[in-house]
């Protein structure tokens, strides 16, 4: 059975009745999936009115439905040990399953009967297998399984940014994952990750030896050694035997299959506190925003800028502008630049450098610039480029893209309602609509036509039945 009330696992908070009922009507047997409650007797008093009632299975998640996103945290396992103990029917654990080995401990802990996962096979569908994949093998095999039962689009983005979910999150991988984001078919969601197959794969088979991301690097290295920092891996020979150990820096390297270990909970209410803290800072420095030829812009301009940039067209045009030299924002960057101001003062100590380099580098941080101007936006703040061609009177309204008309939604609406007309593209049924309602109305006129006959009929009959019979005559002779 399943209920959904967008609460996390805390969705059978409610009645026995809808597992009663099941039980009753159906031969399958009704299973039911739980979380816990933070007092261990009211989960218990819970498990068993499920049990009660006819479930003849039950999964327990070891957290509370408070605990979701950023306050995921750990599951708690001794209130499925407990459940485990004080129920009848079979006990299947969730939570904290991250590899094969998980399973194994999970049941030795807590006894139960079964293991479920949900977000580690997302991560690693070879999980059960106790391997971990390349994850491209993965994407590969999972889109050879869309192409045969095919799936909604955010689906197949959705599993395929789980599979790549650490390699999206490197820095040199941004425009991959820019481009993963923006596919609409399985042919360009297949490009994607043939194109990470091929950068990976030489780390993959030992023919390049992987040291990380170049940022990563430099600051995990000491004074002995040699970085080539360039936004990407490095793809260099190591120079010392103390670069040649960074290779063993990481259990997996990020191109493999593995679980997603959240930061706990914890970590994630000091952020919030420090950001409440910052925003009612009265000192604080507010973040500066420019566009490309330095005019200032507020917060809410700039997310507008930046989703006009995000479409498909725009993003083009960006790319193109990129080819051709024409950045805009160069000679901005270069003014506000920390290396570009002069001073007058060459003797002053060294100390006093280092304090006006590292408040540059703070103000710096507080300004951000986009690749657009305001000029461009605002131009392309209509969101097609053809205009209604309604030319009485002369509208100035954005033409509908799939409009059958070619108007606006305002003047297909007066069309369609002047000449009976509908349009798909603007959801207007006007004729569907008053076609339906003359065939209603007819239905109705002769469903009351058929009555009133009915009715006729069966006044006649009264009548007929109330009249006497007239009585036979006997002539005597």
């Amino acid at each position: 059975m399943f209920i959904q009330t967008s609460t996390y696992g805390g969705v059978l908070s409610l009645p026995s009745f809808p597992v009663s009922t099941l039980h009753r009507h159906l031969a399958i047997p009704v299973t039911c999936k739980i979380r816990i409650f933070e007092d261990m007797a009211k989960t218990i008093r819970y498990a068993r009115m499920l049990q009660d009632a006819g479930a003849q299975m039950l999964t327990v998640h070891g957290r509370t439905r408070d605990q979701k996103g950023p306050l995921t945290g750990l599951a708690d396992w001794k209130y499925v040990r407990v459940l485990r103990q004080q129920l009848s029917i079979p006990i299947f654990s969730n939570g904290n399953i991250m590899s094969v080995h998980d399973v194994d401990r999970c049941i030795a802990e807590t006894g139960v009967n079964g293991v479920m996962t949900a977000e580690g096979n997302l991560h690693n569908p070879a999980l059960f297998e106790g391997v971990n994949p390349t994850a491209w093998s993965m994407a590969h095999e999972y889109l050879d399984l869309v192409e045969q039962y095919p799936a909604p689009i955010s689906y197949i983005r959705g599993h395929l940014f789980k599979l790549f979910h650490h390699l999206m999150h490197l820095k040199s991988n941004a425009a991959l994952r820019e481009k993963l984001a923006g596919s609409h078919s399985v042919a360009e969601f297949r490009t994607v990750v043939t194109q990470l197959e091929q950068k990976y794969l030489p780390y993959h088979e030992g023919t390049l030896l992987w040291t990380g991301e170049g940022d990563n690097d430099a600051t995990n290295n000491d004074d002995d050694t040699t970085t080539t920092s360039t936004g990407t891996e490095n793809e260099q020979q190591p120079s010392s035997p103390h670069r040649a150990k960074l290779d063993q820096n990481l259990h997996l390297p990020p191109w493999l299959c593995q679980p997603h270990i959240r930061a706990p909970p914890e970590v994630h209410r000091q952020k919030l506190q420090e950001a409440h803290r910052l925003a009612n800072d009265p000192t604080r420095e507010k973040r500066q925003f420019f566009d490309a030829h330095g005019n200032e812009i507020s917060r809410k301009r700039m997310k507008k800028m930046r989703r006009v940039q995000r479409r498909p067209k725009n993003k083009n045009r960006a790319q193109q502008r990129a080819l051709n030299g024409g950045g805009g924002g160069a000679g901005v960057q270069a003014a506000c630049s920390p290396d570009n101001d002069e001073s007058d003062d060459d003797g002053e100590e060294e100390d006093e450098d280092e304090g006006q380099q590292q408040q540059q580098q703070q103000q710096e941080n507080n300004i951000v610039r986009l690749n657009i101007s305001l000029a461009e936006a605002n131009g392309r703040r209509r969101r097609f480029d053809e205009l209604c061609k309604n030319d009485a009177p002369n509208c100035t309204n954005p033409m509908g893209m799939k409009c059958e008309h070619r108007l606006c939604r305002t003047c297909c609406k007066s069309k369609c309602y002047r000449e009976n007309r509908d349009c798909a593209g603007h959801k207007i049924r006007i004729k569907s609509r008053r076609e339906k309602a003359i065939a209603l109305t007819r239905a109705e006129q002769e469903a009351q036509r058929t009555i009133d006959e009915e009715q006729e009929q069966q006044k006649c009959a009264d009548v007929e039945m109330l009249v006497p019979a007239e009585e036979p005559t006997i002539e005597r002779s």
